[in-house]
């Protein structure tokens, strides 16, 4: 299953912008309720915890970051929004990718944060 996902999403995932990946990373949080860092600790073991935290850093990203819905006042009422439509995963060109992993939804916000 893992495999799987990473297939289907490796393109949009690694063409993100580094904005992009800290907002992701703050939406994991506000989604699963555990920081990035909690949840690969958890499936991946405290190693690959580890190294991972240590890339996000190189890259000015960290993956303890958690999802603050005053600070990310412009995503909150995105996400509010999505959530009053009658449907579940939703794929706009270029500006929400949703995906359900395990009643689990990650969003991916594109077109509003561009740049780095």
């Amino acid at each position: 299953m893992e495999d799987d996902i990473f297939a289907e999403y490796e393109n949009e995932i690694r063409s993100m912008t580094f904005k992009q990946g800290r907002i992701l990373i703050k939406l994991i949080d506000r989604e699963a309720g555990s920081t990035s860092y909690t949840i690969l600790e958890e499936l991946k073991g405290k190693s690959s915890a580890v190294f991972w935290q240590a890339i996000a850093r190189i890259f000015g990203s960290n993956l303890n970051w958690e999802y603050d819905p005053v600070e990310e006042r412009a995503i909150e009422e995105i996400i509010k929004s999505i959530w009053q439509l009658p449907v579940f995963y939703i794929t706009f060109k270029k500006w929400f990718i949703f995906v359900a992993i395990e009643n689990i939804f990650i969003i991916f916000i594109y077109t509003m944060y561009r740049g780095s």
